[in-house]
């Protein structure tokens, strides 16, 4: 594929739409691996260890995520973690209802408490939602290479069988 091309040519091409799809697979395939297995794998074991309360909750050390940046990096205020597992500071009243805890969660400030001092939990009412989500279901490495090779094999097939195709038509057509 020429370069200068891609960026100057005003038209879409098939291989502009055959790659970009190519692309979007790959993020996607990517994606779901990073949330079953990384992500997955806190919730699972969250799960496991029964931190489904406030006074069940446990911390990242705790978990054996401590040192984990993935799972860090979700866990921030806004992260998407944070929508399924509650984190709560030490000075948190434990008798408060789960949607409290995670209203009082996202009101936490970015920077003014540690995770390393938060104690997380999957509310009771998630379980069910957290055990689908992070399923280890589908988060096979040999899929995801398997389905990477394969698109690239189709994408090849595209791009040598459809410019022949559309010569066909033309000529049967009789389409200049």
């Amino acid at each position: 594929m020429n370069l200068s091309a891609f960026f100057t040519e005003g038209s879409m091409t098939l291989e502009i739409v055959v790659w970009s799809l190519f692309a979007g697979v790959i993020l996607a395939l990517l994606a779901t691996l990073y949330n079953k297995r990384i992500l997955g794998a806190f919730v699972r074991k969250l799960l496991t260890l029964e931190a489904v309360d406030a006074d069940s909750a446990k911390t990242l050390r705790e978990v054996g995520f401590g040192k984990n940046k993935f799972v860090r990096f979700s866990l921030r205020k806004n992260g998407g973690l944070r929508q399924m597992v509650v984190g709560i500071s030490s000075g948190t009243d434990s008798s408060a209802s789960a949607e409290e805890l995670l209203k009082e969660s996202y009101r936490l400030p970015s920077k003014a408490v540690s995770l390393d001092k938060m104690k997380f939990f999957v509310p009771r009412d998630k379980v069910g939602k957290a055990e689908y989500t992070y399923s280890a279901d589908g988060a096979n490495v040999l899929f995801v290479i398997l389905a990477i090779v394969l698109f690239a094999v189709v994408a090849t097939l595209v791009f040598t069988l459809v410019p022949d195709l559309i010569i066909m038509a033309k000529n049967t057509f009789g389409i200049n």
